[in-house]
């Protein structure tokens, strides 16, 4: 894919798309002129015409109006047989819109405002909608832009690629945003990306038969009984039990059997504070923080010791992006050091962020070990795409390294959470999180336009 041009209104014309001479001249050597020209699930003739004044694009205002095209900014253009696509037209879907025009996602509407904004240097058009917006009789959307004069509502025609930016598991399961998927997917053969939450236990599963990355996952039963529950105590001595489909560190607990006073002890947060219980039986410790059948919905897993800095463990997160190639790329890194007592290195129990280049320059030990972290996390992302179905373009990694310098995944999240970019030197890193799912979807839709079967198969 190349570099994005501007693409500027001409109403000076009528029914023509004027392109740069040496565009042109690669398109008459290809034999044949396009005589039609689309924006998304809108098409047009129209006549291609060289032009030599400057590198941009310069359509038709009629074709302009026709197509739908929101307003002038760079885009790419794709050729395929006698149609040039202008674009790529890429939807973010999502749930939880509000009435208010300048906050229209509630609080999430700051963060949608700088995805957007990122979305401006890869070239194209990117727009939110949710299910509520779409009219699938006239085939249009009535979604969200954000540019300089803020959210504007605008009409647009179904887009090549859709970004799934679904807010949280409940909203994920209603059947109408469901539905919406299944249409554009099945009906008009529109890549849906980044598509569900991870499940803990399938994750383990299908990955844990992938020889290349099957010993970076800790030892993890689905619905433990207490019988299992302590024979991975008299393993490893300590354990996480933590829900399947949890996230950001949510009903986690961390038990440990300790030979010394023969009792068991449990590390859990709750109402935003850190707790440590001791228990003489593991009976009565699953009988006292674990609801009759709760652990039904939990996995238990191995537990890690984990390097440590000034005496407390600490972890990674490390997010992994496809760029405009269709390649993965590990696109941030950062250590995070658990607070006190705190059963996970999560912001929100005392954690804190520290960036590699702090880390090594603390201990000269870790450079290359961060390399080890970054291969990890690479093969892991490659293996993703051999076992986990569908369209993934971004993944964030929990991993940590042991005492030993092995280096092990706790968790994968197919929509990752920020926190780590608070701090202040990855400021870099979190404008390239932010870019790369756009430079993902321009991909996505050159290959679903120029080769619909790698997309179908």
């Amino acid at each position: 894919m190349g570099t994005p041009l501007p693409l500027v209104k001409d109403e000076s014309s009528k029914n023509c798309f004027f392109v740069p001479l040496s565009y042109f001249e690669k398109l008459n050597k290809k034999g044949t002129i396009p005589n039609e020209i689309s924006f998304g699930t809108n098409t047009a003739a129209c006549e291609i015409i060289p032009h030599s004044h400057s590198e941009k694009w310069l359509l038709s205002a009629n074709l302009w109006e026709t197509l739908s095209i929101p307003f002038e900014t760079s885009v790419h253009v794709i050729h395929t047989d006698n149609m040039l696509h202008i674009g790529p037209l890429i939807g973010i879907f999502t749930a939880g819109f509000t009435s208010q025009p300048h906050r229209p996602l509630g609080a999430r509407s700051f963060l949608f405002a700088k995805y957007l904004t990122s979305a401006q240097s890869v070239g194209g058009y990117y727009f939110i909608f949710g299910s509520h917006q779409i009219n699938w009789e006239s085939g249009m959307i009535h979604g969200l832009y954000y540019t300089k004069k803020g959210w504007e509502k605008r009409s647009s025609p179904f887009p090549h690629v859709v970004y799934d930016r679904i807010p949280n598991r409940r909203a994920e399961k209603l059947p109408i945003l469901q539905d919406v998927k299944k249409r554009m997917e099945n009906d008009y053969f529109i890549p849906w990306f980044n598509s569900g939450f991870f499940n803990k236990w399938s994750i383990y599963e299908k990955l844990q038969t992938n020889d290349a990355v099957s010993s970076y996952l800790p030892e993890t039963i689905l619905n433990p009984s207490i019988q299992e529950i302590e024979h991975l105590l008299d393993k490893y001595q300590h354990i996480y039990v933590k829900p399947a489909d949890g996230s950001l560190g949510i009903g986690v607990h961390h038990i440990i059997k300790r030979s010394a006073d023969n009792h068991y002890y449990c590390r859990f947060r709750k109402d935003e504070k850190n707790f440590l219980q001791r228990y003489k039986k593991l009976n009565e410790l699953i009988e006292s923080l674990f609801n009759e059948n709760r652990l039904e919905t939990m996995v238990a897993q191995q537990g890690i010791t984990l390097l440590k800095m000034n005496k407390r463990p600490l972890d990674f997160r490390i997010h992994a992006n496809k760029d405009i190639d269709g390649k993965w790329r590990i696109s941030a890194i950062a250590a995070k050091i658990s607070g006190r007592n705190s059963v996970t290195t999560h912001i929100a129990s005392g954690a804190k962020v520290k960036t590699v280049h702090e880390l090594s320059a603390e201990n000269e030990s870790f450079p290359p070990l961060i390399k080890k972290l970054q291969h990890a996390a690479l093969t892991l992302s490659k293996a993703f795409d051999e076992n986990i179905d569908g369209y993934n373009g971004e993944i964030g990694f929990d991993m940590g390294i042991d005492v030993n310098g092995k280096i092990w995944m706790f968790e994968a999240n197919s929509k990752p959470g920020r926190s780590i970019f608070t701090h202040p030197r990855l400021k870099e890193e979190e404008f390239v999180t932010r870019k790369l799912p756009f430079e993902y979807g321009v991909f996505l839709a050159e290959t679903a336009l120029t080769k619909p079967g790698l997309i179908l198969s």
